[in-house]
């Protein structure tokens, strides 16, 4: 990977970048009602193209009080590299206990299109969530999704298993 960067540009990039405001974020009581139902036995982790603070920040303003986050896999982790990148694949793979093992027991939810498909090209189970694109507001398809739904409040209604 080429970088033009040196470390400290690079985080200061990243500080700079993830200095918005949060106040359209809000707390979600449905989403940590089904957070709340899910089996014990699977793990959590929040895999992000941003830093681990970032995602801390948006959780906390979700007010997701029933998540049992085993981790966060952020864009340092993944050595910078775009979340779609195989590499970071194998790097959240590697977090999460599955590395050398068993990418089909790992779930990915997400909204874009692009990890989707590389979820499912690294042998994991994946779920597009939302019905449009963020960037455009056009509809979004994508085959490679097992499952489809319009929010994650809906995941127990395509994967009833992971739930109690």
């Amino acid at each position: 990977m080429l970088c033009l960067l040196d470390s400290d540009g690079a985080e200061r990039y990243l500080r700079e970048v993830h200095d918005i405001d949060y106040s359209d974020i809000h707390e979600d009581p449905v989403l940590d009602a089904v957070l709340a139902r899910l089996r014990r036995d699977w793990s959590v982790w929040v895999f992000t193209a941003s830093t681990a603070e970032h995602a801390e920040r948006c959780l906390q303003r979700l007010g997701l009080r029933s998540l049992r986050l085993s981790g966060i896999v952020d864009t340092r982790d993944c050595r910078l590299e775009t979340k779609h990148s195989p590499c970071s694949f194998e790097v959240a793979l590697a977090a999460a206990g599955a590395a050398g093992g068993r990418p089909e027991r790992c779930l990915l939810c997400d909204d874009s299109v692009k990890n989707v498909r590389a979820a499912k090209r690294a042998g994991w189970q994946t779920v597009l969530v939302g019905f449009h694109s963020r960037e455009t507001g056009e509809k979004v398809v994508c085959e490679e999704a097992d499952f489809h739904i319009g929010s994650l409040h809906c995941l127990p209604d395509v994967l009833p298993e992971l739930f109690v």
